[in-house]
């Protein structure tokens, strides 16, 4: 993930090697992060299995998670939709 592609091209190199996440430049200003995630169980996944992918949650409270993610000073406010 050494270069950021147009989405379209972002794609191909996804199918390509789905092992490997892929920088994908949107507009201008937004550029994201693709990765492949496993499509077991017919695609239905709850929040549980997806956060389980990312890091070790079990038996955290929603507040206790809540706190976490204040914490990091990368996180910016979304501001309210109209």
């Amino acid at each position: 993930m050494s270069q950021t592609l147009p989405l379209h091209e972002a794609l191909k190199a996804l199918k390509l090697d789905p092992s490997q996440p892929v920088r994908a430049r949107v507009d201008g200003e937004l550029t994201v992060e693709v990765r492949a995630v496993s499509d077991e169980g017919g695609g239905k996944k709850t929040v549980g299995d997806l956060l389980r992918e990312i890091g070790r949650w079990e038996g955290e409270t929603g507040t206790d998670l809540d706190a976490l993610f204040v914490r990091q000073r990368s996180n910016r406010r979304v501001p309210d939709l109209p």
